[in-house]
């Protein structure tokens, strides 16, 4: 008997949530980031969900913590401007403190505190997993590998990365 492996391919409309794109465009542009980095780091927080809720307590499309909503006065971690602020301003700041795209990813993963204590990334599985995670989903998006230069905004293309975007999305189109 032959077995017969189905790939499914879920169809959904990410804006469909909530309202953030336009945020994520302003934001990106404001802190400088590629916002196919932004739209990555959604993906593996919160699943373009405005209303996700960690079992830790992380909140919104990129699940902030209530300490640092607070830091970043975010006002409403629901709120997709307020949360993508929050949250691009926190990778800004992990950016300019970490001279590695994986530290960065995972001081916003795990804390600074344990990207702080082993130097390196730490030696948790979840987070290991979740910088892989965002690195595979900014290689589907963009075709390119997630490093320091390319998580940042190509300040000689006024249109990138949007000239895709407006195109067509991957995830508009189908879930991964």
């Amino acid at each position: 008997m032959k077995k017969i492996a189905i790939l499914f391919l879920m169809v959904f409309d990410v804006s469909a949530s909530c309202d953030y794109l336009q945020h994520v465009k302003h934001y990106s542009d404001h802190y400088s980031f590629n916002a196919d980095f932004i739209l990555s780091v959604i993906r593996a927080e919160s699943n373009f969900d405005c209303n996700a809720v960690s079992k830790k307590g992380a909140k919104g499309l990129m699940q902030l913590m209530d300490e640092t909503a607070k830091k970043y006065n975010v006002s409403d971690s629901f709120n997709a401007a307020d949360n993508i602020n929050g949250g691009t301003a926190l990778l800004s700041d992990l950016l300019k403190k970490y001279d590695d795209i994986d530290l960065v990813l995972a001081a916003y993963n795990a804390g600074e505190g344990a990207v702080n204590k082993y130097n390196a990334v730490p030696p948790y599985k979840e987070t290991q997993n979740y910088i892989s995670k965002i690195k595979g989903f900014f290689k589907i998006r963009t075709g390119i590998e997630l490093t320091m230069k390319t998580a940042m905004k190509k300040q000689d293309d006024p249109n990138s990365p949007w000239v895709r975007f407006r195109v067509s999305s991957p995830w508009q189109k189908h879930a991964l």
